[in-house]
Parts: structure tokens; C-alpha cells; sequence
């Protein structure tokens, strides 16, 4: 292991004179191989620029979190050598991020809540792999930087700092390094963490690197005096607000909106039958809806010190803008309370209040009633829509208008999004492969460590490799019946094999040009078969030939379906390919790492 680190930092060193070129490739990087499959890419980049300051970095990205049908990981960390003061602290600290990935890699598929549905497998796959992981106590300084656990979350609007970095194709997860005191944030209000870590280390909107922080941004004492705390059990953690993911929250002048994804209906369901009096979300992460383009500004939860030094026990709430220099068009919340206790006097039938990084609007009663019909009854054939307003009359000027609209937006078809245009939502961002659908909603089957070790469909004549079936998603909304989920699953599974069989001969030009994973959706109904795949860009002509072998095997298939399916079938299923290939052990250090699974 000490050669290994030692090649980073040499290389690194050789190329120190060079003239500084902004493609990432120059850049040193070593490939280390944690299990046949799975292995970290650690990147070494000196003049990282931050504020207009240049700092050395690392940047640790994971590949073959999807052979598991989840995200990989990318962990980038401020990187002072002056931390270690003998080798051997450096190499032991290489080593504990090593270990710590490779221990994600067997925990991530971890049940991480007491549902039957995740116990089983099945989850939505904005929600499919576990985010906040805990590290083991003798890493609690992780590499140089004082770590109690780390929190992964998804990027948005971070793709011309991304480009600097080797960064996974396909959907990935940006991790941060969070402090024991702010474990609270962590499990109850995501983005409340994320926003401030962003505005502390003046990286827009939330940060890609994790700067050394001594001292901690929020303390364990001063929970209890956040507004929050009548909505979650900081101590006991018995109960806990409710987190959505893909939702928006945006303030303007005299206008504030909310935006549902139609895919939240059940959890925003679940949370108003709860307490109809009182509503109220925190949202995971920044949305990948088209409405968050106009936001150039967000409230942040900020912790003060007092002049003598001591924290203060309250919180204040600052913006934190992406063009300071700007005036600000639309501004975000992080999360949002609905109380209907207002009282009837002058005429206001809403009042929207910020608290924190947060908003608190108090309606009349009536209008509650009317919003929790709405939430309540709210189908995928409407777009449920709640509007009160309020008329400000200002002396002097003419009347305004004061809007509130909560409203649930279309579902995956409208959400289509375009894989290679520049736009800043499609780094790390979780669509299609096919043909780029917003998947974030949609229900994932077989999230499994088990299942997914033993879904293998071996080659007949390229004996060191194979496929699996990782990923299985249902493209129509909610869930498979329960029924029927068994039949279903097992119909994917019978696809991987014929997948399988029609593959092989195009097998080893795919290997050569590293194209090794497969898409393919299926839609069956009564009387219509059809499947799509993701086309091979480095083999066009081939792929071609590979669809005509296909339909001889698929769609004879896809008819036998339509004699038990009740309505409708269409899912997306991803098969990565496997090296069945026994993984040399290269060093002593590496042994264990090495281990087949």
C-alpha cells in the first residue's frame, strides 16, 4: 500500500513544474481494486480553486455501485499533507477510506427502517441505497479531517465544477463529511446541512469539497431551540418529520410556491393523516425539477457565536445568494410547516412566515380543510392544484395581490430530460440511460445483497464473464400488486437469460470498448408487446444486428405475457456485465480487500 501512495504523490510531484492544464485525465490517479468488480479511483489534484484560493484535493470514486442496481459514490476532501506527520499515518489513512468504501458497498442495500417493502427489496429509487454512514471510532479522523459519519446526496447545478473532476458516467452520489454535532441535521433536514456546509465553504449551492473544518457548524445543545424540535425526537429519535425528495419551495415577490411530485403523493398522504392540523416536510436534497432553474438564492439555518465566544442557544436565518451582486429573483426554503390556527383579523387568510431556512404559513381554518382535501385526494389523473390569496394594500400604491399555490406537477413522462445537452441537471442525475425519463420516483425491485450476488447468467463459450440482472424498476406509477409481484420478477429474470444467450456473440467487441451494461424496457398489455434498449454509441452497426437476433427471443416472450398480465406491464431493467474472473491479490496489504464475495 505504501508504494501505491507513494506513486499518487510522486507523480503528482513530477508533474508539479508542468504548465497547470484543466483536463482532469492529466491529473495523477491510481485504480485500487476492492473486490472482483468494485474498485475506488482516487484522483490527486493540487490547484483545486475555492474561492479564488487553490487547494489540493482528493477525490475517491467508486465503480460497480450500479452492479448492485445503485449509485456510485464520489467523496472529494481537502487534502493538507501537513496533517500526517510520518508515513505510516498516511498510509493508514489511505487505507481507512478504502476499508470505509468497501464497507458501503456491503451495507448500502441494508434495510434502513422498519418497512416490510425496504426489508424486501423495494424501494423508490431516489431512495434506494442508504445515505448517512456511520464510520467505525478509529476513523474518526478521516483523512486529516475531524469525521463522525458521511452523508451522501445528490448533485444539482454543480456541472462546471464537476467537469474539473473524474466524476462516474452515470448516476452518482456526492458525499460530505459530517461533524458529531451535526448528526441531527443529517437525519432530519438534509438540506439545512448541505445549504450551510455550501455557504461555510463558499462553494453555490452545496459543496463538492470538503474543506478541514476544527470546529463543528452547528452544537449538540442548541437542537432543542430550533423550531424543528416539535416535529422531531432529537434525543430518542422515535419520531421524525417526513423527507421528499424532488420538491421545490420558492419565494418570490408576493408569491410563494410548492411544488409535489405527483410520485410523493403517498408519503404526503401518509404525513397528513398523521396530524391534519399541522403539516409540514423538510426536503432530502435540491429538486431535479424544471422549476428549481429560477432559483439563484437560498435561506440558511445559521448558528451565531456570541463576542465572548460561546454559542449562542438560538439560530439566525441569512441568504445565501449565487451572485452576491445581484438582486435576487426567487429564493429557496428547506423545508415548510402548514399550521390552520390562523385567527380571522384583517382579512389575511394566509401569513407566511420565515423561520430558520424554513417556512411557516398559518392559514384559516377553512383554507386547511381545503388544503388537506387537496393532499388527501389528490390522483395521478389531476394536477391537484391549492391557491389562496391575499389582497395588500399599501397606502399610497395600488393594490396587490399576496399568492400561496401548492401543486402537484406531472409525473415521469413530463420529466423527460435530454442525456447530452449541457444542462446543469444531468450530472449525477438519475434518468434513463434509454432515453433520459426522471426515474427518481419510480419503484426499484431485488435491492438485495444476496439476490444480487446470486443473479448471474453465465456465457456459454466466454467462460469469465456474465450477466446480471441488478436493476428492475416499474415504469408505470406506485407498485407491482402484491399478487403479482413474484410472476413479474420472475419474468425479468427469464429476460436477463435470454438477454444472456442473444449477447454472447457480440460479447467481446462490447468488453474491448468498455461498453459493459445493457438497457432494456419492456411494455406489455393485453393484446401489444414492445422493448427498447440503450443504443450502443461505440458499436451502432452492431447493436443493430444484436436488436434482429433480440426480437427473435424477446418478443415471442413478451406474448406469453399478455395471457396473465391484468392491464399493463412496462419496466426498465439494467444488466450490468460481470468479470467472473478470480481478482489477483497484488499486495500483503490488500489481502482482505481482495476477497471474492
Amino acid at each position: 500500500m505504501d508504494k501505491v501512495i507513494d506513486n499518487l504523490l510522486k507523480e503528482d510531484e513530477e508533474e508539479g513544474n508542468e504548465e497547470e492544464n484543466n483536463n482532469n485525465n492529466n491529473n495523477p490517479c491510481i485504480v485500487i481494486a476492492l473486490r472482483r468488480n468494485f474498485y475506488v479511483k482516487i484522483q490527486l489534484l493540487k490547484n483545486f480553486k475555492i474561492n479564488q484560493q487553490e487547494i489540493e484535493i482528493l477525490n475517491f470514486t467508486t465503480y460497480g455501485m450500479t452492479t448492485l442496481g445503485v449509485d456510485e459514490l464520489m467523496l472529494v476532501i481537502e487534502f493538507k499533507r501537513d496533517r500526517f506527520s510520518v508515513q505510516e499515518q498516511l498510509e493508514s489513512a489511505f487505507f481507512n477510506v478504502l476499508e470505509q468504501f468497501e464497507q458501503i458497498y456491503l451495507d448500502c442495500l441494508n434495510s434502513f427502517d422498519d418497512l416490510l417493502d425496504h426489508r424486501m427489496g423495494i424501494r423508490k429509487c431516489n431512495n434506494r441505497i442508504q445515505r448517512l454512514y456511520y464510520l467505525n471510532k478509529h476513523m474518526r479522523i478521516f483523512m486529516g479531517h475531524p469525521t463522525e459519519a458521511i452523508y451522501f446526496y445528490r448533485p444539482q447545478g454543480l456541472d462546471q465544477h464537476l467537469n474539473k473532476l473524474n466524476c462516474p458516467k452515470g448516476p452518482f452520489l456526492l458525499g460530505v463529511l459530517v461533524r458529531e454535532e451535526e448528526i441531527a441535521w443529517a437525519r432530519c433536514a438534509p438540506l439545512r446541512l448541505l445549504l450551510r456546509l455550501g455557504q461555510f465553504s463558499f462553494q453555490y449551492p452545496t459543496p463538492i469539497v470538503n474543506i478541514i473544518r476544527d470546529q463543528p457548524l452547528f452544537t449538540k445543545d442548541v437542537v432543542q431551540s430550533s423550531v424543528l424540535k416539535v416535529l422531531n425526537d432529537f434525543r430518542g429519535w422515535t419520531y421524525q418529520m417526513t423527507k421528499l425528495f424532488d420538491t421545490s419551495i420558492i419565494v418570490k415577490n408576493n408569491l410563494t410556491e410548492i411544488f409535489l411530485p405527483k410520485s410523493a403523493r403517498d408519503e404526503v398522504r401518509t404525513l397528513v393523516e398523521s396530524n391534519r392540523n399541522m403539516v409540514a416536510w423538510s426536503l432530502n436534497e435540491l429538486s431535479f425539477l424544471n422549476q428549481q432553474l429560477e432559483i439563484d438564492s437560498h435561506l440558511i439555518c445559521e448558528q451565531k457565536n456570541c463576542e465572548d465566544g460561546q454559542q449562542q442557544q438560538h439560530f439566525c436565518t441569512t441568504i445565501f445568494m449565487k451572485e452576491p451582486n445581484m438582486a435576487i429573483k426567487a429564493t429557496s426554503a428547506s423545508f415548510v410547516i402548514f399550521d390552520g390556527a390562523l385567527k380571522c383579523v384583517g382579512g389575511e387568510k394566509f401569513v407566511v412566515n420565515v423561520v430558520e431556512d424554513g417556512l411557516i404559513i398559518r392559514l384559516q381554518s377553512e383554507l386547511m380543510e381545503e388544503l388537506v382535501k387537496i393532499l388527501l385526494n389528490s390522483t395521478d389523473e389531476d394536477n391537484a392544484t391549492f391557491e389562496a390569496i391575499n389582497l395588500i394594500q399599501i397606502e399610497g400604491e395600488e393594490e396587490k395581490q399576496q399568492k400561496l399555490i401548492i401543486q402537484y406537477i406531472e409525473g415521469i413522462e413530463q420529466q423527460q430530460q435530454q442525456i447530452n445537452n449541457n444542462s446543469d441537471f444531468n450530472f449525477g442525475a438519475l434518468i434513463s440511460p434509454i432515453d433520459g425519463l426522471h426515474l427518481g420516483g419510480q419503484f426499484q425491485y431485488g435491492l438485495q445483497l444476496q439476490r444480487q450476488f446470486n443473479s448471474m447468467n453465465f456465457f456459454q463459450y466466454s467462460t469469465e464473464w456474465a450477466i446480471r440482472l441488478a436493476t428492475v424498476i416499474n415504469m408505470l406509477p406506485g407498485k407491482w400488486p402484491s399478487a403479482l409481484q413474484p410472476r413479474f420478477f420472475d419474468a425479468c429474470e427469464q429476460l436477463a437469460k435470454l438477454v444472456a444467450i442473444t449477447l454472447e456473440p457480440f460479447l467481446p467487441g462490447l468488453i474491448a470498448l468498455d461498453q459493459l451494461f445493457i438497457a432494456m424496457r419492456i411494455h406489455v398489455d393485453e393484446e401489444n408487446v414492445s422493448y427498447e434498449t440503450k443504443h450502443w454509441d461505440v458499436m451502432p452497426d452492431q447493436h443493430f444486428v444484436w436488436t434482429v437476433t433480440l426480437d427473435e427471443q424477446i418478443i415471442p416472450f413478451l406474448y406469453s405475457l399478455c395471457a396473465w398480465v391484468p392491464s399493463s406491464l412496462r419496466v426498465e431493467l439494467h444488466m450490468p456485465i460481470l468479470s467472473i474472473r478470480s481478482l489477483p491479490s497484488t499486495t500483503i496489504d490488500l489481502v482482505e480487500l481482495n476477497k471474492r464475495y
